[in-house]
């Protein structure tokens, strides 16, 4: 949906559909759908006893005029919530959706099924740079003639599977006014389902996409335009239909996306380029690594999707996302030496009790849960290659970062007596455990580390670590 419209029309509860009520839907750049009722007395009555728990309204219907293009829609809003209720004269209500789609009323949330959908995001021509444009040049008549030539290039199949079909589409829209004409190039991510997919289950596969293209890019992309179809390719053949409608999905984002309108490839993380002709591959090793290391992605995209996080906060999550990493990775690691076992045998072959020996025994071995020091510095000593061009002592490192990491969680003071970092060292520490975790998830995209070293270095999101 595009930035910044305002819609005015009659709203109503699917329950009481007799009971319409007057307000205007306004659809801000980022995508925030925020429903304005003025002075209804009806409206006023039925909103006070719905939100009396305080729980979200699960669904408001209307049909609206675009107030600039006088076009008609209709709207399903999705969990609605209070946001203002100010009374000075008039009373005004205002609520937030957390979504909404176009075209059609629905029921309710569980109505919604979604068999293909087509995702326009951010910078996915960038990443791609592939173009369907050609010149033609040729001096005729002793006059430059220049002739334009779009030839739509090939989909790229990104995975295909018993579930689905995840392909990047390109096409070409051109516009004319008097002697100029114009011809812009665009993609898209259409993604067909065998079988239709609820709302939620939907979401998992649009956060997967978002998250691996943001990861690419090195910034935060959004889907700046989501439309789906109720029915598969298949059933519509078996319904004998040759068209289908489509429909438009609306998010309202509690996250910030990036606001540059272009990135220069070189600064990209990871370039189409270094995985084409073997995307389904990545895309795969992509999917089971969000699997097996979700709270490690979700630490990660948290941090990288609310750039405004106090720095604390940004340290923290990329801490934790290391130290998770790592327990998920190296379930036995201790970080303990034969230097330690020898001394602990050394300790309980003097104790003659055989049962307080076994008690001891016991209790140490419920305390092998490796420091966070020993896992940072394992994690650290993983690619030598890269980590010792920005991390020149690597223990200093581990300690740095685990004293301070103690410090804001338990707020020992002994912890900052032994040293924390605070102000420009703190950013440093962030951007450099930043980078940290985007070397082992290339790593474990099966990137070898001379590769991996080279991918990290020119993202300009990172620059931050090689230039302090």
């Amino acid at each position: 949906m595009n930035s910044d419209f305002v819609y005015k029309g009659l709203w109503w509860f699917p329950d009481k559909p007799s009971e319409k009520f007057s307000g205007d839907l306004e659809i801000d750049s980022k995508g925030n759908l925020i429903l304005t009722l003025l002075d209804e007395a009806t409206a006023r009555q039925t909103l006070e006893k719905k939100t009396t728990k305080g729980d979200p309204i699960p669904l408001i219907v209307g049909y609206c005029k675009n107030k600039v293009t006088k076009s008609d829609l209709a709207f399903s809003l999705f969990n609605c919530s209070i946001i203002s209720y100010n009374v000075s004269g008039l009373a005004e209500f205002s609520l937030k959706a957390e979504y909404a789609t176009t075209f059609k009323n629905y029921k309710d949330i569980d109505s919604l099924k979604i068999a293909s959908a087509f995702l326009e995001v951010q910078m996915l021509n960038e990443w791609t740079d592939i173009s369907g444009i050609s010149n033609a040049k040729d001096k005729a008549f002793r006059k430059l003639k220049i002739s334009v030539g779009y030839d739509q290039p090939k989909p790229i199949t990104l995975l295909k599977n018993k579930d689905f079909h995840m392909y990047i589409w390109f096409y070409a829209t051109y516009s004319q006014r008097k002697n100029t004409f114009n011809i812009i190039e665009n993609a898209r991510i259409n993604i067909e389902f065998k079988k239709q997919k609820s709302f939620q289950e939907f979401e998992k596969y649009l956060e997967l996409i978002k998250n691996f293209l943001s990861f690419c890019i090195s910034v935060p992309v959004s889907c700046k335009k989501i439309e789906f179809r109720e029915l598969s390719t298949l059933s519509a053949k078996r319904k004998n239909l040759n068209h289908q409608n489509t429909y438009e999905l609306i998010i309202s984002e509690s996250k910030t996306y990036t606001g540059i309108k272009s990135i220069d490839r070189k600064h990209m993380l990871l370039e189409y380029k270094r995985i084409a002709n073997n995307e389904s591959f990545y895309i795969t090793k992509w999917i089971d690594l969000n699997d097996r290391l979700e709270p490690v992605f979700k630490l990660y995209f948290d941090t990288l999707y609310n750039p405004g996080l106090y720095r604390e906060n940004a340290f923290l999550n990329n801490v934790a996302a290391l130290e998770i990493y790592h327990r998920i990775n190296n379930p036995e690691f201790d970080g303990k030496d034969i230097r330690y076992y020898t001394k602990l045998d050394k300790i309980a072959s003097q104790i003659s009790n055989s049962n307080e020996k076994q008690w001891l025994l016991a209790r140490m071995e419920k305390r092998k849960e490796a420091s966070l020091f020993n896992r940072i510095l394992n994690i650290v000593e993983r690619t030598p290659t890269i980590s010792k061009r920005f991390i020149k002592d690597f223990g200093e490192f581990a300690t740095i970062v685990s004293n301070t990491r103690h410090y804001l969680t338990h707020f020992d003071h002994k912890n900052k007596q032994k040293g924390v970092a605070t102000g420009e060292d703190l950013i440093k520490l962030i951007s450099k455990t930043r980078v940290l975790i985007q070397i082992q998830i290339l790593m474990d995209l099966g990137f070898t580390e001379t590769e991996t070293n080279a991918l990290v270095t020119k993202a300009i999101s990172n620059w931050h670590v090689w230039t302090k």
